[in-house]
């Protein structure tokens, strides 16, 4: 009981392993829908060539994102509604089925109606993801600053791991036809099994002490900022809902204030990703050095995810702050030029080289994974209680996720005929 008094902030909870694993797989399944989406393009593009459907590498991951974009806006609302067992354990649940299903309808239904199906899973699988994600980055917000960097760096492991399940199936069934069809619905199938770990290792956490005692310091911190507001109010006129209300929009509006800056720049960081990968930077390009589109494109997805996971892990050194990450974030236009060059110029000895692409996307991660993991853990720093943390990390959710969605509508210009 004497330690338990000592305990008065989330730095003094000693971070348990359970935790820890917890964070690791929340960050690897935050992101594994669109992972094993984007690693099976080749798949769907072979069901739904792009001469009669248009390009999936471009439509696919408009109605994903546009649904993490309108999701996006009722987090607030669900976080206060649901349970984290509900708005991570069962959408993840929910969301693996969806994955599962999506291969097979491609495989069975070769036609506009498969591919409308396909669209509206993809439409699903986004709900089911941002819903998910959103609510992990906030309840992360509550973890000490190790936690949360091992959630960042797992979030790169995510697209890693997916990148490796798919090179391990590709070896074993094969890159011809019938290797492609049988490889790409186990390989969703693992992906759900990495899902179904993760909810386990959820539900565990969320019965420890340690989660019960961050419960309990938010709930008194929330609960010392309520009576400091009430404290300070002059009118007793105003009705209960009127007053949470107006409560609330204060709130957003102080912390729109403290972040708006680092909310405007992960914001851009997600249009700039969103609008060259994968259509512009891995898949309008003509490769020379791998006779296996599958194969070819694995591998510039591997680099990518190499360097975002190196750029997370980066990040959780302090050595930046916000208007290091916004001048980094300026200086990423430049993939604009080298993307497009490589992808409509294949005759250029140097833009045009594979081994150039590789270099290029690789760094292209690496910008994306230090400036995400950057900025998403200087933002929650901001607030001065944890209900200002997760409010902040639920706007910076939202402004990661529209990014997203503006990001894949844009791509659309780019794409080719």
């Amino acid at each position: 009981m004497e330690d338990a008094k000592l305990i008065h902030t989330k730095d003094d909870l000693k971070p348990t392993l359970l935790g820890q694993i917890t964070a690791a797989l929340l960050g690897i399944s935050s992101l594994i829908g669109w992972s094993a989406i984007l690693n099976s393009f080749d798949y769907f593009a072979n069901k739904y060539p792009k001469e009669t459907y248009h390009d999936i590498t471009f439509l696919f991951p408009i109605p994903l994102k546009f649904a993490t974009f309108i999701w996006g806006l009722a987090m607030d609302f669900l976080a206060k509604k649901y349970s984290i067992k509900i708005r991570i354990g069962l959408c993840l649940i929910i969301q693996s089925l969806f994955m599962i299903a999506m291969p097979i309808i491609a495989l069975l239904l070769q036609n506009w109606g498969g591919f409308s199906i396909c669209m509206v899973l993809c439409f699903l699988i986004g709900t089911t993801t941002c819903i998910s994600q959103n609510s992990s980055i906030a309840m992360i917000s509550q973890f000490d600053k190790k936690s949360q960097g091992i959630f960042w760096i797992f979030t790169a492991w995510s697209g890693l791991s997916m990148n490796v399940g798919r090179a391990a199936v590709l070896g074993i069934f094969g890159d011809n036809d019938s290797g492609i069809n049988n490889g790409t619905i186990v390989y969703f199938v693992m992906a759900a099994i990495t899902i179904y770990a993760t909810v386990f290792c959820l539900l565990q956490y969320l019965k420890s002490d340690h989660h019960r005692e961050m419960m309990a310091l938010r709930q008194q911190a929330i609960q010392d900022s309520t009576e400091q507001i009430n404290y300070q109010s002059v009118s007793g006129e105003s009705s209960a809902s009127n007053q949470n209300s107006e409560q609330f929009k204060n709130r957003l509006l102080e912390c729109m204030k403290k972040i708006k800056y680092i909310a405007i720049s992960i914001f851009l960081t997600y249009v700039i990703t969103f609008m060259l990968f994968p259509g512009v930077s891995i898949y309008q390009k003509q490769y020379t050095f791998i006779e296996s589109f599958a194969w070819a494109t694995l591998l510039m997805q591997f680099s990518y995810n190499i360097g975002d996971l190196l750029g997370k892990a980066l990040s959780n050194f302090n050595f930046y702050n916000s208007t290091t990450m916004h001048v980094l974030n300026f200086i990423r236009c430049i993939f604009f030029f080298t993307f497009l060059m490589a992808a409509r110029d294949p005759t250029n000895s140097f833009f045009g080289n594979d081994y150039f692409a590789l270099v290029d996307i690789f760094l292209f991660g690496l910008s994306n994974g230090v400036i995400t993991g950057g900025l998403m853990q200087l933002g929650p720093q901001r607030g001065s209680n944890p209900d200002e943390t997760n409010l902040i990390s639920l706007i910076l959710a939202f402004a990661l996720t529209f990014g997203i969605s503006v990001g894949a509508f844009l791509a659309l210009t780019l794409e080719q005929n």
